[in-house]
């Protein structure tokens, strides 16, 4: 996942990660692209799902996401 991120990451408008619950090796890779991501102006948006998430806030927080990164890309010099 790391990897793909890496290679990925200069290509890309945002990072979007979906992991389960809030531990354990996922969480800390994620941790690991939220700053690389930070460091690259990278828009990057963490979902945490367990058995209690609903559709409905999953699918607004990723719409924000999606409209953040095409505000983003708009702004930057050169689009």
């Amino acid at each position: 996942m790391y990897n793909a991120f890496r290679y990925l990451v200069d290509k890309v408008d945002g990072v979007c990660i979906i992991v389960s619950m809030g531990c354990g090796p996922d969480s800390l890779v994620a941790e690991f692209m939220r700053q690389e991501s930070a460091e690259l102006d990278r828009p990057f948006l963490q979902l945490v799902i367990d058995e209690h998430t609903g559709t409905a806030g999953l699918v607004t927080r990723i719409e924000a996401f999606v409209e953040l990164a095409k505000r983003r890309r708009k702004a930057a010099p050169g689009a």
